[in-house]
This record gives structure tokens, C-alpha cells and sequence, in this order.
């Protein structure tokens, strides 16, 4: 806070604002706040002031360390605050095109925030996880694995094998994993620490051999795991635990996150209970049947690049269900379309495949319930939240008046725009390049050899080639690109 009272105290001197106290003496008044410009109704206060500078980054915020300095700044706030109180008078309400990139920018941050209330914020990583996993790492474990398509399935070849059913013949008969050797059906090898879902991990390591656990997620995937444990053994060589724990700390993160994305996804999914009936599906591949024009017919990308619109319907097409829900107005032809509209041309239905139309479905469906749950936590009627909204607003407005009134008939000429790179070249100036060499090798201890060495005053050459002779896994490179 030291730091913050000095610029204010700094801010002072460029405002001239003080109080007379009864004896004469100047003091600050310290209930209202330090106003150092008036703009009609609007002020900036000394708070503003302070704001405005920390939010600059450290690296490229000027030094206020002269009265002209500080004048120069508030200049900059004041013109700043003069373009929005102009944008906002002249577009009280933004164009089309801009509502419509301001709405887009509104939905991605009720995404975010949903994300970060409800998955974010609810993973982290315990102490007592971190210790578990770092003692996974000193075993592998054999285990013999069915994969399955769906959690029913899963459940149900559990239930057979807790009954007794022999595991070979349902890994044979059932399970969608390629197993390496195809005359040991189920047999997967020793695994190590880390190649399974978290949860899954947990369950294995834990059970003793023959145990039956799962089903379990695969891995950032979407299929489920019924895994028979069998021996374990020690393996040797494990990292420190300080080198493994923000390694590990990280992979545990990744793993709850997207098991958590997956729980409250499918959470939404079982309260909402989206439907696609059959009637509107052949309306939907009839009417956004896409095939690629001449021109582009050996193009692979075709799709995405190629300009689509909006299809036409009659009254009775429009008012054809595309998809039901439960709890919220079903979408009609009509209202499935305006939401697909918000989407690129190359995510739309092409009319050709009903997966790929399901695949449609499913991404709009995703992102309008993370939508629809972020309202109804109010995550929208937050201050931060309208904050941003508010922020992102004027910049718009802002940035509309400056391209298409302030600079609409500005047409610099080569000289001008010349004069105008001299006099501040300094900012176009390209960063330092350097080039690197570099010597890399699996082991600790030989990487510190090598430095010392090195620091000691050995060629950069000689350690390349003594490293290389050595270790047949090191990677040294005599000199990078710029």
C-alpha cells in the first residue's frame, strides 16, 4: 500500500485539490474522493487515476516521476473518458454488427464463468492425493481390462463377472480394446502410475489380486474400463518427490476437471432430457443438404470455407420440433435455425451423414444448457460479470467511433506515414534474437556435470562431443535458429 499512497500523493500535486483546515494549513478531505478532472457529469477521481496505472503492466508502464509526466497521463484519461462519453452520445445503441460481436463476447463469458464456478472452482488436489499418487509411482500392476462403449454395458459386464462369468470369454466376445497378444483375451501388461483415469488408478492400485473394480472412465475419453487387478512389483529409480509433485499435482488436476466437466455436463443432460425426433431429423438433413460447388469439389476443406444461408421453410416446416426438452421450450425448425446461425457455416449440418447432424445437435445443445444453468445461477447479474460487460461495451463503442467517424476520411500520405515511422521507430523496433546451444540428456547428475564444466570454462563443442559418446540418448545441438 506504501506505493499506492505515494502515487496518490503524486496524483495531488497534478489535481491541486486540498482542504483548508480552520489554521490555515492544507489537509486532504477524506471522506469525499480526489477529483482531478470534470468531464460535464462525469469525473475522474485519484482513485481512477491509481487504477488506470496498475492495470498498466509493469514492463511498459510509464514512470510518473515528474509533474509533466503525471499531467500527460491524466491527459490520456481524460481523452479516453472524452471518446466513450462521445461514442455513447452519438450510439447510445451499438449497429447490428457490433450488438451481434458484443452478444457473441457475452455468451463466452457466461462460459467461462459457469466453468469457473461450477467445474474450476470445485477441483483441487489434496495433500493426501499428491502423497497417494508419488507411492503409485513406486509399482506397476498387471491387469487384464474388458473396454466397453457405455456405462450400462460396463455395469452390466461387472455384474456378470462379480456372478462368476469367465473374464476371457466376455473380453473376447465384448470388449472394444486391441489387445497385443489376441490369444490372452483381457490381457492388458503391467501398467504404471498415471496411464489411467485418476479414479481408475485409485481402484487398481489399491485392490488386491483378482479383484474386480470399475467401471471406469477411459482416460480423457468416453468409454469404460472393468479392469481384474493382478500382482504388482516395485519399480526402482523414482524421481524426488519434490521433482514429481507439481508433475503430478498437474496430471491430478487435468484428470478431476475433466471428470468433473463430464459429471455436471451429464448432470444437465439427465435434468433436461434433449430428444431429437425422427420427423425432424429428415427435415433437417433435407434442408441443410450441402454438397461442394464445382469449383471446390477437390477441395477437402470445402465445407468450411465454402458460403452458406440460412434455409427457407413453410409455416409447417418452421413449426416442426427438432429437438424436445424437458423443463424448457422445445425448438421448433424456426428457432433450431436462429440458434445455428450464431455457429461458422463449416459446423453446420451437410445433410450427408445423421452423426454428423447428431454431432450438430450435440454442440449446440452443450453450449446452450451451459448457458441456460449459468442464468439460472445468476452468474450473469454478478458485479464482476457486469463489470467486464459494461467494459467491453464502451470499448466497442469506442472503437466504432474512432474507426468510422474520427478516422473515417483519414488518408496519410507516404510521406506523412514515414515522417511517422522515424519520429517513433523505437516502437517498431524488432525484439532481441538470440541463438541457442543446447546439450540435453535423461540424467540429473550428468546435466550437472555438464555445468559445472561448462561454467568452469570447457567449449561448448567439447562438451557436445563427449556428451554424445557417452549417453546415446543425449541431443545436443550446435546452434539453434534466430
Amino acid at each position: 500500500m506504501r506505493h499506492l499512497a505515494y502515487l496518490l500523493a503524486m496524483v495531488l500535486v497534478v489535481s491541486g485539490c486540498s482542504q483548508k483546515t480552520e489554521n490555515g494549513s492544507s489537509a486532504e478531505k477524506q471522506d469525499d474522493p480526489v477529483v482531478l478532472a470534470k468531464l460535464g457529469e462525469d469525473v475522474i477521481t485519484a482513485d481512477e487515476f491509481i487504477q488506470a496505472y496498475e492495470k498498466i503492466p509493469p514492463t511498459t508502464r510509464p514512470a510518473l516521476d515528474s509533474l509533466s509526466a503525471r499531467e500527460g497521463f491524466l491527459n490520456d484519461l481524460i481523452n479516453k473518458k472524452l471518446l466513450e462519453l462521445g461514442s455513447l452520445e452519438l450510439f447510445p445503441q451499438l449497429p447490428e454488427n457490433q450488438g451481434y460481436r458484443l452478444e457473441r463476447y457475452r455468451r463466452m463469458q457466461m462460459t467461462n464463468a459457469f466453468n469457473t464456478a461450477l467445474i474450476r472452482d470445485k477441483v483441487s488436489v489434496s495433500e493426501e492425493e499428491l502423497s497417494l499418487a508419488y507411492g503409485h509411482k513406486g509399482r506397476e500392476v498387471e491387469i487384464e481390462a474388458i473396454l466397453l462403449p457405455t456405462l450400462p454395458m460396463a455395469e452390466a459386464m461387472k455384474k456378470r463377472l462379480d456372478e462368476g462369468s469367465s473374464f476371457e470369454d466376455l473380453a473376447l466376445e465384448y470388449s472394444i480394446l486391441e489387445y497385443e497378444d489376441p490369444d490372452k483375451p483381457g490381457w492388458v501388461g503391467w501398467v504404471s502410475s498415471g496411464t489411467y483415469d485418476w479414479e481408475m488408478e485409485k481402484a487398481v492400485w489399491g485392490a488386491k489380486p483378482g479383484e474386480i473394480v470399475g467401471p471406469y472412465l477411459e482416460k480423457e475419453g468416453d468409454t469404460f474400463f472393468v479392469v481384474r487387478v493382478g500382482e504388482s512389483r516395485e519399480v526402482s529409480d523414482v524421481a524426488p518427490r519434490d521433482e514429481l509433485y507439481p508433475i503430478l499435482e498437474q496430471e491430478l488436476m487435468k484428470s478431476k476437471y475433466f471428470n468433473r466437466t463430464r459429471a455436471v455436463m451429464d448432470s444437465l443432460m439427465t435434468a433436461f432430457n434433449p430428444r431429437f425426433p425422427d420427423e425432424g431429423k429428415r427435415l433437417m438433413m433435407l434442408k441443410y443438404y450441402w454438397e461442394p460447388p464445382p469449383e471446390m469439389e477437390d477441395d477437402p476443406y470445402a465445407f468450411l470455407n465454402d458460403t452458406r444461408t440460412d434455409p427457407t421453410y413453410s409455416a409447417d416446416e418452421a413449426m416442426t420440433v427438432i429437438v424436445e426438452f424437458d423443463k424448457i421450450p422445445d425448438w421448433n425448425a424456426e428457432v433450431f435455425t436462429e440458434k445455428l446461425s450464431w455457429y461458422p457455416t463449416g459446423l453446420w449440418p451437410r445433410g450427408a451423414e445423421v452423426s454428423q447432424l447428431q454431432e450438430v445437435y450435440d454442440r449446440m445443445i452443450k453450449d446452450y444448457l451451459i448457458l441456460q444453468a449459468a442464468e439460472d445461477y445468476k452468474l450473469n447479474e454478478t458485479e464482476t460479470f457486469k463489470e467486464v460487460m459494461t467494459r467491453r461495451e464502451q470499448e466497442m463503442r469506442v472503437n466504432y467511433l474512432y474507426h468510422n467517424v474520427i478516422t473515417a476520411d483519414s488518408d496519410p500520405t507516404e510521406e506523412e506515414i514515414q515522417a511517422w515511422f522515424q519520429e517513433n521507430r523505437e516502437r517498431y523496433r524488432a525484439p532481441v534474437n538470440y541463438k541457442l546451444g543446447v546439450i540435453a540428456v535423461s540424467d540429473r547428475a550428468h546435466a550437472e556435470e555438464i555445468r559445472a564444466e561448462w561454467m568452469a570454462g570447457a567449449k561448448f563443442g567439447d562438451l557436445r562431443e563427449k556428451t554424445l559418446a557417452r549417453d546415446d540418448a543425449a541431443e545436443a545441438i550446435g546452434e539453434t535458429p534466430w
